[in-house]
């Protein structure tokens, strides 16, 4: 490794890897560029980013989960994470093979290959000392790849420890990022995950490379043996996180693998509550619609009074509510008067009317939501029910529901009430009551979040009509 402290210019040879700005280039440059930029680990020949592949070219030991050569495997000269559809249906290995056949004169047994169906610009290379974290990070049918390549001579003991290291670091970046499973759980990875651990080529008399043996102060992770001579080799034994280098390696992947995620547009810095309940429950703004119109009842309001301009609608004016969207009576009656008793079908002027106040409902949906005090409420929400489905919260009273327990009222009728004030109080006790559509479905503290942003948004749509 060239000392960092260095500051000088000179001709480095440099993967395009490390200016993206290159990656169109699939050789080799050469480019004056400051010392302290040039972080090329010497065993490491090229990284190459290409639109269907990312290739990393030199001679290694490797360890790995890859699809192709996968396990332990001798004098590597080329590592491939190679870009595949992502209805992708095909036999892997035999994909992996006829693409090498078609890409590379290279052995066969001398190629680890790893497929993902994450987009190659989305891919971000990391270094830290001797560590280099090349990923591809995607979640659902995309896969988190990851090729550690690691200047150092490990034991495999060695390189399954980085393999540990590395799949807590990646557990660590999809929790920074927020990203949930269908359940709302936090993902620890995905389904076809991969990995690839890359040492020193061990055999490197036979592969030429230059290495250096020199071992300076030595810690915990740096542990070395003696060969048949009795000097001392820089074989490392340890590379768990109480280590120097098991750090590197953690530090490099979980950075890694945040930048390959946001690159993917995700963002855990996103304050939109809307984004959160989707990935956390599954719930879009459709299934908030039709919750909050299930209960809907139309009275013989022309077409003509929804306002035809939405942002106009979102104001602070109080005026009698013209549709009972808070009262549980008399129903029948205004269903009869609109010719719609029994499931009757609304005439168009009706059905219009509705998709209107829908649209209008969905926009003051989505201004309540950017309010930092909605969101915090929706998000208190959020978090409790995660405590409560984990156990660190509440007990067997939280998990049933146990009636004595209003708390998940109390942030239903708060959140109600602050957009549609008084009204939307016994509007929110309606939906709370019924629970309709999606309410049914989320968790209990969430049911009442959602309950009570509809009971609010509905009640001041109609407060605010003409």
């Amino acid at each position: 490794m060239l000392p960092a402290a260095l500051s000088c210019v000179q001709t480095a040879r440099i993967s395009p890897f490390h200016f993206p700005c290159l990656w169109p280039f699939t050789r080799l440059q050469r480019f004056k560029v400051p010392i302290e930029m040039v972080e090329m680990i010497e065993m490491v020949e090229m990284i190459e980013r290409r639109e269907d592949c990312i290739i990393v070219s030199g001679r290694f030991d490797v360890l790995s989960s890859a699809v192709l050569n996968g396990g332990y495997v001798r004098d590597v000269e080329k590592i491939l994470n190679v870009k595949v559809s992502e209805d992708f249906n095909e036999d892997a290995v035999e994909h992996l093979t006829n693409f090498i056949k078609k890409n590379f004169k290279v052995e066969f047994g001398k190629v680890v290959g790893m497929m993902t169906a994450v987009p190659m610009e989305n891919a971000a290379i990391v270094t830290k000392n001797e560590v280099i974290a090349v990923v591809t990070a995607g979640i659902s049918s995309s896969t988190v790849n990851i090729i550690l390549i690691i200047d150092r001579n490990l034991r495999v003991s060695a390189m399954a420890e980085a393999i540990i290291v590395a799949t807590e670091a990646k557990s660590a970046a999809l929790y920074d990022m927020n990203v949930r499973d269908s359940s709302g759980d936090p993902m620890t990875g995905d389904l076809t995950d991969a990995i690839v651990v890359a040492c020193r080529c061990s055999g490197c008399d036979d592969c030429g490379m230059e290495h250096n043996g020199d071992n300076g102060d030595r810690e915990y992770g740096d542990e070395v043996a003696s060969d048949d001579s009795g000097r001392e080799s820089d074989e490392v034994t340890f590379a768990g996180k109480a280590t120097e280098l098991g750090t590197s390696i953690y530090d490099a992947v979980r950075e890694a693998v945040r930048e390959s995620l946001r690159k993917g547009g995700m963002d855990a810095s996103d304050d939109d509550i809307l984004r959160k309940l989707e990935r956390c429950y599954g719930i879009r703004m459709d299934d908030i619609a039709d919750a909050a119109f299930s209960l809907y009842v139309p009275a013989h309001v022309p077409a003509s009074s929804v306002v035809r301009d939405a942002e106009t609608k979102i104001g602070d004016r109080r005026i009698s509510q013209q549709i009972a969207t808070g009262r549980s009576t008399g129903e029948d009656e205004l269903m009869k008067k609109n010719g719609e008793s029994n499931g009757g079908r609304r005439n168009d002027e009706q059905r219009k009317h509705e998709e209107n106040l829908r649209e209008l409902f969905k926009h003051i949906v989505r201004k309540e939501c950017e309010d930092l005090n909605v969101a915090a409420l929706i998000y208190a929400a959020i978090l409790l029910d995660e405590a409560v489905r984990k156990g660190w919260f509440g007990g067997e009273a939280a998990r049933s529901d146990a009636s004595w327990i209003v708390a998940d009222e109390i942030i239903g009728i708060s959140i109600a009430e602050y957009i549609g004030g008084k009204n939307a109080l016994f509007n929110f006790f309606r939906y709370d009551t019924k629970k309709p559509g999606i309410l049914r479905k989320i968790p209990i503290f969430a049911d009442d979040a959602v309950g009570g942003l509809i009971a609010g948004c509905m009640s001041k749509m109609f407060a605010n009509m003409e």
